[in-house]
């Protein structure tokens, strides 16, 4: 499930914000399944992609304020 956001998408770098530690799903900024998707996606889109991790609770704070661009994760309903 990816949340989208497309408040300033001109050529800037995308700012990705995943949950800070969900193995297997994120490992690090650098490893992990969705940091591996979020760069695809961003290669698709020819941006580069900025992995911001971070704690679950932050996370749609950081997207309503402009910090973060989309976020990439699996959410409960």
């Amino acid at each position: 499930v990816v949340c989208w956001c497309a408040s300033t998408l001109a050529h800037a770098d995308l700012k990705v914000g995943v949950m800070f530690f969900d193995p297997p799903m994120v490992m690090s900024a650098n490893q992990g399944f969705h940091v591996d998707l979020a760069n695809k996606i961003c290669q698709g889109l020819q941006e580069k992609c900025v992995i911001v991790p971070m704690v679950w609770e932050e996370l749609f704070t950081a997207l309503d304020k402009g910090q973060i661009d989309l976020i990439m994760g699996v959410f409960p309903t």
